[in-house]
């Protein structure tokens, strides 16, 4: 964890060095079925949201 006290070149470094790191991390879980998946990018979306929540009731997912 940066310093508080961290110049802002540093920050960002070590941000952006975080971020790659998440980024790589995210790539090595992502599943071929995935990416094979014949679904819109908002079908996609919501079956991303309902994976994520857990049940939802519809009034949740509309809003």
């Amino acid at each position: 964890m940066p310093s508080p006290d961290a110049p802002d070149a540093q920050l960002l470094d070590e941000t952006m060095a975080a971020y790659e790191r998440l980024l790589q991390l995210l790539t090595n879980v992502r599943s071929p079925e995935l990416l094979e998946a014949n679904v819109t990018m908002a079908q996609m979306k919501l079956l991303m949201l309902v994976a994520a929540g857990g049940e939802l009731a519809m009034s949740e997912i509309g809003a």
